[in-house]
């Protein structure tokens, strides 16, 4: 992991508002001001793999950048309060529009996430999900995704997917080591 930086992330002491914030590790910065430590964790994400009854996997354009226009696996942030498979089925509802009940957890992997001039580091557990031809016929695009497009395994365009863990989750699938 990359060393961070208090001040690429923090201007101000989210607990007293004081600018004297200084890198006290790796992981962590300080107010020197109040003492407050505060901890660089990741947000947690989650990923779906959704194969057809074809064996064919479904990739999404993204909408908005990050990004904007390349491939990209459905998914999001996990909200507050909310576990993994929670936030799994009200991703897919929200991006596709469909309701999931049945799903495997896969892996996770780490990544990095451009947003709003800040690299949010985030840990991504990725899912697998089987869709029968009636309901893979039934997703409609919304939110942050403006085209879905299915691909055989072997035909995933890696090199056009952003961010690290999902090339890295594609080319797995791609190798035939997820299926």
């Amino acid at each position: 992991m990359d060393a961070l930086n208090a001040t690429e992330y923090y201007s101000y002491c989210p607990h007293c508002g004081s600018s004297n914030l200084k890198k006290s590790s790796d992981k962590s910065c300080r107010c020197y001001d109040c003492h407050h430590e505060i901890y660089f964790n990741a947000a947690a994400a989650v990923v779906a793999v959704i194969f057809n009854d074809k064996g064919e996997v479904l990739l999404t354009r993204r909408a908005h950048d990050p990004w904007k226009g390349m491939y990209d696996l459905p998914g999001g942030f996990v909200d507050p309060d909310e576990s993994l498979e929670t936030a799994l089925k009200r991703e897919l509802k929200e991006e596709l529009d469909i309701d999931i009940d049945t799903f495997q957890y896969i892996t996770s992997d780490y990544n990095k996430y451009p947003y709003s001039n800040v690299m949010i580091h985030t840990t991504d557990a990725l899912f697998s999900c089987h869709l029968t031809e009636k309901l893979s016929a039934s997703i409609s695009v919304h939110d942050d995704v403006s085209e879905i497009i299915w691909f055989k395994p072997s035909d995933i365009p890696t090199t056009e997917i952003p961010g690290l863990s999902i090339r890295h989750f594609a080319e797995m699938i791609k190798e035939g080591k997820i299926g």
